[in-house]
Order: structure tokens, then sequence, then C-alpha cells
């Protein structure tokens, strides 16, 4: 089963250190200074004019045809044998499966951040409440929620699962010391209430519709 590493980027520097322990084509829709320095790390550069999370990953899954989507931030760290925790999963009926992330991911609450998604399910159903078939993330997110809603319409469809041994891990790049002042993490927080409410609009629009029989 093929799988490709889906990765919309705004930072350059980070781009040696992304690639450690990936064995799987990656492409990265970059800001224009970042795309000698992804390409130099081995990344095949898709280019557009879309600027949010979502509209780049909806473009990056038109502009590729693997099996499988690993949609994924450059502020990532790969664990090694993630590909091989993750194998069981491709083939057991899930068309959605989160990965662990340890930070964000539990087992009581077991919705990785980072989403492995089938190209067929979403050719036919769409990842998003509106059922737009080839579309992946709604694109009225800037960038949160839009894996919440993926993840809820495949988990009401039981194709769903946490592969929690697949771990794949946020990095805080000030916390940890790389930089100082993340301004791409800054300006997805801005966004961030806008997202939520957002979602929380389109929940209720989409209980109304299976509470009446017309969504599936």
């Amino acid at each position: 089963m093929t799988i490709d590493v889906l990765v919309p980027v705004t930072r350059d520097w980070c781009a040696e250190r992304f690639m450690e322990n990936i064995d799987a084509p990656v492409y990265a829709i970059c800001n224009d200074d970042c795309i000698d320095a992804w390409s130099a790390a081995g990344a095949t550069i898709i280019t557009g004019p879309e600027q949010t999370w979502s509209q780049r990953c909806n473009r990056m899954f038109r502009e590729t045809n693997a099996e499988w989507s690993l949609f994924v931030g450059e502020d990532v760290k790969f664990t090694k044998g993630w590909q091989d925790a993750l194998e069981p999963y491709l083939s057991n009926g899930s068309k959605v499966i989160g990965t662990n992330d340890k930070f964000h991911s539990r087992p009581d609450n077991p919705w990785g951040v980072h989403n492995v998604v089938n190209r067929e399910y979403i050719n036919v159903y769409g990842g998003t409440w509106d059922r737009i078939p080839g579309v992946v993330f709604h694109e009225g997110y800037f960038h949160y929620q839009s894996e919440v809603e993926l993840i809820f319409t495949s988990y009401w469809r039981c194709l769903y699962s946490w592969a929690e041994e697949c771990i794949i891990e946020h990095v805080d790049f000030v916390r940890d010391g790389f930089i100082t002042y993340d301004d791409t993490r800054l300006l997805g927080q801005q966004h961030r209430k806008d997202d939520e409410l957002t979602f929380l609009r389109r929940k209720n629009q989409w209980e109304k519709a299976v509470k009446r029989g017309k969504w599936e």
C-alpha cells in the first residue's frame, strides 16, 4: 500500500530535521522562501496560491495519487518504526487513521492529531460534513478544527481507528529551544477562536441533519 506524506510549509530551517525517519514520498506546498530548503531536503514541491492549512492540504491531495495520504505540519518528529506500526491499520477496514501525538492524544480520547486518510474514501464521501467528493478539509477553517471534522465524519461512519503505536509527535520549537519566536504558531492561535466557532456552527447543522435522516 502506498502512502504520501503531505506537509504545508511556512518554515524553511526545519526541512532536514523533518525528513528524519521518513521512508515515503514527501510533498510540500511552501511559501516562496521555503522552496529551496525543502527541495534540497528531498521533498517534491507543489506550488499554488493557497494560504491556509485546509486549502493547502486539499491542493496537495488533488496533486498526488497515493492510496493513503498522511497530513502533518512541519513541526513534527517521526519516531522510528512509525510506518511498521501503522501497517496493520491500513488493512483493517479503516479509512481515516489517527496517529499518536503523545502530547495531544491519550487512550481515553484517541483522536490523533496527524491523520492518515484513504483516497478512495475521500473521493467518494469527502472528509467534511458537506460530503463533497475529493475534499479532505473544510476550507472555512484556517487550521484548528479541520482535522476534528474529518475525524467526526469517519468516526460516525465507523471507519476511524487510532494507531496508538504509530508515534508522530508535535515539536514545540520555542519550548525546545530551536527558536525564540514562532510566528507560524501565533498566526494559528490568532484564528483559533474563529475556527472553534465555525466548528460549533457546522456541528450543530450536521446534528440536525442526522436527526432528520439527511446525512450518511
